[in-house]
């Protein structure tokens, strides 16, 4: 679900795109993305407001 609305966003300059970009591969290749027990970095529902 996170991961199909960030896709959705369209980003308002080049700094947006890489950055959606970054977040849409760490989506995809890291588990609990939502959980503080990834240990790289963690998803908050805070980011979408």
């Amino acid at each position: 679900m996170i991961l199909s609305e960030i896709e959705k966003y369209i980003p308002k300059d080049l700094e947006e795109k890489i950055t959606k970009n970054i977040i849409i591969d760490f989506i995809k290749n890291n588990s609990n993305v939502l959980s503080r027990k990834n240990m790289i970095a963690h998803i908050t529902t805070s980011a979408f407001i």
